[in-house]
């Protein structure tokens, strides 16, 4: 109930809203109040499907994105697929290690929201100024820049 008015709240307020760490509505980690240290949790089932089939049947015009980064499990993709969201792609996240990466733009899924960075990144142009010659010139040359000085 909770979630449910709080999403109906942010309708007042936004056009679109976005979920963080939309993988905590599969399952998330559970600590007691009492717990000295995060490792005493436990894993505990969300209500995602239940939660999603409501906010949707009510609020059928409903906007939300889908904050799904980090270790994404294969309930996680199946709820996402399920609720019809769109999730992210972080450019900057796809030059973090050479090979194919899922945030290289050319692997985007259908029904994915493209972000330059986040908010716990540097600006798109901090970023470049910063990233190692090599990565800066893999950025360039894949988004065909034919420029002189990476």
């Amino acid at each position: 109930e909770w979630w449910f008015e709080r999403i109906k709240a942010a309708t007042a307020l936004f056009d679109i809203t976005r979920i963080d760490h939309f993988r905590a509505f599969d399952t998330y980690w559970k600590i007691s109040a009492e717990c000295p240290t995060a490792i005493e949790g436990k894993w505990i089932e969300a209500p995602g499907y239940k939660l999603f089939d409501r906010l949707f049947k009510e609020m059928p015009d409903l906007q939300i994105i889908a904050e799904d980064l980090g270790v994404i499990t294969a309930d996680v993709v199946s709820l996402l697929k399920y609720s019809k969201m769109p999730g992210m792609r972080v450019f900057q996240f796809g030059f973090l290690e050479d090979g194919d990466n899922p945030h290289l733009p050319h692997n985007y899924p259908e029904n994915t929201v493209a972000y330059s960075g986040t908010h716990d990144n540097n600006t798109l142009l901090g970023y470049l100024f910063e990233c190692p010659y090599e990565t800066r010139k893999r950025i360039f040359e894949y988004c065909s820049a034919d420029g002189k000085d990476y």
